[in-house]
Formats: C-alpha cells, sequence, structure tokens
C-alpha cells in the first residue's frame, strides 16, 4: 500500500492572455512573485511527489526554452519537459487535452494527480495523497477551495458536497450555490485514466478542467479534499497582486542592487533587482528588473522591466516592457505596451 505508485502532471501550456503584455514573452509560471517564480513555490512538492512516481511538466514551443532553463537549474528533482506544438492560445491542447495526450504517449497506468502551473498554495499536496489513499478502492479527488464569495466564485468551477462527496458541480455558473469552488488540482485513481479519452472522443471539452469533472461526476465518485491554508489562481492582474502582497507578508521587498533615492513611499510591493526609484510612491504594485520610475504614483499595478515612468499616476494597470511614459495620467482601462 505504501508503494503505490503515482505520477504527476503540471499543467503548464497555456499563454496567459489576461496577463498580457506581461506575459506576451514570458511563461506565467516563471512570473515572480515575492522573490520566487510560481515554479519555485512549487519545487519542493514536486521533490516530494517524485519519490513516488514521474513528474511531468507541460508548456507550449513558445516557451519552452524558458522552462527548460529552469528545469536545468533543477538539479535534484527529475522533471519531464512535454512541448507542445502550440504557439498560440487557439492551437493549444488545453488541460484535458493534453493530460490525455500524456496518458496515451507515455502508457500512464499509476495513479495519477494533476496540478495547475499557475497556482500558489501554502498547504502539502502529501496531505492530498495520505487522503487519496484512506480510500479503497482508489476513488478520484478534487481539491476544493472555499473564497468566501459568491460574486469570486463566478470565475471557477463551484461544486457542492455531500457526505465528503461532490453533490453538483457546475463550471463558471452565472448564479453559484456555494462559494466552494475547484482549484484545478486533482488526484485520480489508474481505473478512471481511460476516462480522459472516453470524454474527449464524446466531444468533450478539452480545456475547461470543470467541464471533465462535471461529466465525470455523474459516471465515478469524486471525494472532495478541503485542506487547510491559502490558495491563489494567478489568473489575472488582481489575484496577481494579491498573491504578492501575501507572500511579501505585508511588507515589501526591495532586490539588490535596486536604488531608492530622494522622498518615497513603498508599501506591500515587490521592487526587482537594477530598477530606481526616485521620489514616488510605490503602492500594493510589482517592479521588473531595470525600470526607472521618478516623481510618479504607482498603485495596484505591473511595471514590467526596461521601463522609463516619469511625471506619471499608475492606477490598476500592466506597463509592457520598454515602454516609456512621461507626463500623463493611465486610467484603469488603459493598458500600456
Amino acid at each position: 500500500m505504501g508503494a503505490e505508485r503515482i505520477d504527476t502532471i503540471v499543467l503548464a501550456g497555456g499563454f496567459a492572455t489576461r496577463l498580457l503584455p506581461l506575459t506576451g514573452s514570458r511563461a506565467k509560471p516563471l512570473l515572480k512573485v515575492a522573490g520566487k517564480t510560481i515554479l519555485d513555490y512549487l519545487l519542493p512538492q514536486l521533490r516530494w511527489l517524485s519519490r513516488l512516481g514521474r513528474i511531468y511538466l507541460t508548456t507550449n514551443i513558445v516557451f519552452a526554452d524558458q522552462i527548460r532553463g529552469w528545469l536545468d537549474s533543477q538539479k535534484d528533482v527529475n522533471i519531464l519537459l512535454e512541448v507542445e506544438k502550440s504557439r498560440r492560445e487557439e492551437e493549444k491542447l488545453g488541460s484535458i487535452g493534453a493530460v490525455s495526450s500524456l496518458i496515451d504517449k507515455h502508457g500512464l497506468e499509476n495513479g495519477l494527480l494533476v496540478v495547475a502551473g499557475d497556482n500558489l498554495f501554502s498547504y502539502s499536496l502529501s496531505g492530498l495523497v495520505a487522503f487519496y489513499k484512506n480510500f479503497s478502492p482508489r476513488l478520484p479527488v478534487l481539491v476544493a477551495y472555499d473564497v468566501g464569495s459568491l460574486e469570486v466564485a463566478k470565475r471557477y468551477g463551484v461544486l457542492t458536497v455531500r457526505n465528503g462527496a461532490i453533490e453538483s458541480f457546475e463550471e463558471k455558473p452565472a448564479k453559484p450555490r456555494t462559494s466552494l469552488i475547484s482549484t484545478g488540482c486533482y488526484l485520480f485513481p489508474p481505473s478512471v485514466l481511460p476516462r480522459f479519452g472516453e470524454y474527449l472522443a464524446g466531444g468533450g471539452n478539452r480545456d475547461a478542467p470543470g467541464h471533465f469533472i462535471s461529466w465525470l461526476s455523474k459516471r465515478e465518485r469524486i471525494h472532495c479534499y478541503t485542506p487547510k491554508g491559502v490558495w491563489f489562481d494567478i489568473g489575472g492582474l488582481d489575484s496577481y497582486l494579491e498573491a504578492n502582497k501575501h507572500f511579501l507578508g505585508g511588507k515589501s521587498l526591495i532586490e539588490k542592487p535596486a536604488t531608492i533615492k530622494g522622498e518615497n513611499k513603498i508599501e506591500r510591493s515587490y521592487i526587482m533587482s537594477n530598477s530606481h526609484i526616485e521620489n514616488s510612491w510605490i503602492i500594493n504594485s510589482v517592479v521588473y528588473e531595470n525600470t526607472t520610475i521618478k516623481n510618479s504614483r504607482i498603485v495596484s499595478s505591473v511595471v514590467d522591466k526596461d521601463c522609463v515612468i516619469q511625471n506619471t499616476t499608475i492606477e490598476n494597470r500592466i506597463v509592457g516592457e520598454k515602454s516609456r511614459v512621461v507626463g500623463v495620467d493611465v486610467a484603469p482601462e488603459k493598458t500600456l505596451r
């Protein structure tokens, strides 16, 4: 029982269009949150999971070299990179398509843990594995999280639970019944793996995992695991900044050798190396490398690398790399590239 094999798939094949222009030339799992990439946060979990089985990391051909570079720096864990041929959003395999493809390509027949490569969470996946092993025969397990808001729940797959199992599942409902949502992390027993091909052969949605879970819940009993801790889906600007604020612990991080000159107000922000801040407010924001900000206010925004911002106010925006912004106020509905 203790030697049971469990393989892991980390899904990172998307193009993160809701975070453009930040993700136009950068893989979303390599976005930095409070000093580390999203994949860096996941790495300790992958080290532990590698003792149970193989680990596969999917990406697309556009970001393959970036992901490969990150993998090359991880010498103590063996992660197999799977590169999709897609070059844009409409060409990608999709989450379910990618899992099904890996099952077929590698003849996977162990338990299978699937985790989204753009999720940040504080709980240990060892708890999920222990929860899964408590059931015999093994049953699929979905990791759930209570977002605490019906309005926020509209963006996710929403579930109701009865006696520890999923009673109903609805993908992005207009009127959610609960605020309990699917995190996009699942553990499937070997007996369920053929269901992926069956679902796709029947015309199922290749990309939205929630549609597959809804379909599967009508055919299999799916248990719900709700761990203690925090969870962030880095899907857009708001969640990216919220994750930064949480992992910063309410403080700010200024990487050396960034320079801070004059009178500044820097709160709950992450400023990366070689940036220069002078006589400015940086509030709840992220400033990437080699960026200069003078006499400006940056609030709830991300400024990409190699930018120059002067005499400007920017709120709730993403400023693309190499932007030059002087003497303007950037409204929330405007993105700079």
